[in-house]
């Protein structure tokens, strides 16, 4: 069986989808790179913020509930970065975040 060695520094590349009507001129393997880095870094955030912001809802509730469950979509883009998808389909990946409430 073969063996490899995981590489932490490795860079995750990102496929985008160009605008229909737009075409993509070729690019140097860096400038995938660097799109790919920093929607990765945008969809990081996303993800976050979302959490976050749904946590500080919930907490916010008189009545709290004794679990809750955050699902979305996260689209990859070249313009933007990473953005919330409007549907399933349309998403790179998708996100499920679940909390229980130990006290309830």
């Amino acid at each position: 069986m073969p063996t490899f060695t995981i590489n932490p520094n490795d860079p995750v590349l990102i496929e985008f989808e160009t605008e229909r009507g737009v075409r993509q001129a070729a690019g140097r393997p860096d400038d995938l790179s660097e799109k790919s880095e920093k929607a990765l870094e945008k969809s990081m955030n996303t993800i976050h913020n979302m959490a976050d912001r749904m946590v500080h809802a919930v907490s916010d509730l008189k009545l709290k509930p004794s679990s809750f469950e955050l699902a979305f979509g996260i689209k990859l883009t070249a313009e933007t970065g990473a953005l919330i998808a409007k549907a399933g389909g349309e998403a790179n990946f998708n996100v499920k975040l679940t909390w229980n409430n130990q006290d309830a």
